[in-house]
């Protein structure tokens, strides 16, 4: 009998943790309904679950901010989609909110473009051409050994060698960041006792450069700061 209440305890149980488990239909229920608010955070919590927001998820959580007249959310929510799902015309939405509100930092060009789609697939590029310069290595040493005179196999290796290293280094730079407060302080060096160059409102983006503890260096507005890292949203490549 204990043992047959236990069962009926844990089904119990685990139906009512599957029940108040987020889901995306939930959220989608609540949107029609009009309640925004309530439907961003589930989206939220779907987007905690999930090992990779969606890019309709993303979307969704947009539209929810865009609603609530949350831009700094809104314009965030549409950069990760940007980040997973690059378009022309995601670029617009993006510039148009941007300019809106007189945010800086959302000039986007056709390389910036290209560098996104490069992001989707840098581990293609990066095993390929890993691939290809041991296939070199490889001829290299049998043209040798069949005494043949080696003279564009060295070229084309020293190529790939550049060409990684230059795939490798795209990795490191570029990547942007959103302004997650108002009043921000952007500073002269990686220090709270650094100088004050100006204070910002939340929603701007910058492109980070380096890192120094919890200091990233930062350009803005073509000037170099640096501003504290738990006031950054950070952008994956």
């Amino acid at each position: 009998m204990k043992n047959i209440s236990l069962v009926v305890f844990i089904s119990l149980l685990m139906s009512s943790l599957a029940f108040s488990q987020p889901t995306e239909k939930l959220a989608d229920s609540l949107w029609k309904q009009g309640e925004f608010k309530k439907a961003l955070r589930n989206y939220q919590l779907v987007m905690k679950q999930e090992s990779m927001a969606s890019p309709a998820l993303l979307l969704k959580m947009a539209n929810c901010a865009s609603a609530l007249r949350n831009y700094p959310a809104e314009i965030y929510y549409l950069n990760l989609c940007y980040q997973i799902a690059p378009s022309k015309s995601l670029q617009e939405q993006i510039r148009i909110l941007a300019n809106q509100y007189n945010l800086q930092g959302y000039n986007f060009s056709d390389l910036d473009l290209l560098l996104q789609y490069y992001y989707q697939t840098d581990d293609i590029v990066v095993l390929s051409g890993i691939a290809i310069s041991l296939i070199l290595v490889l001829a290299m040493f049998q043209s040798r050994y069949k005494g043949k005179q080696l003279v564009y196999y060295p070229l084309i290796f020293l190529v790939c060698i550049i060409g990684f290293a230059v795939a490798n280094n795209i990795q490191t730079i570029n990547q942007k960041a959103i302004i997650a407060f108002n009043n921000t302080m952007l500073m002269d060096g990686p220090s709270a006792a650094s100088n004050n160059i100006t204070k910002v409102s939340q929603g701007h983006r910058v492109t980070i450069t380096a890192k120094t503890d919890v200091w990233y260096k930062v350009t803005w507005l073509n000037n170099t700061a640096y501003i504290h890292s738990k006031n950054l949203l950070l952008l994956p490549r």
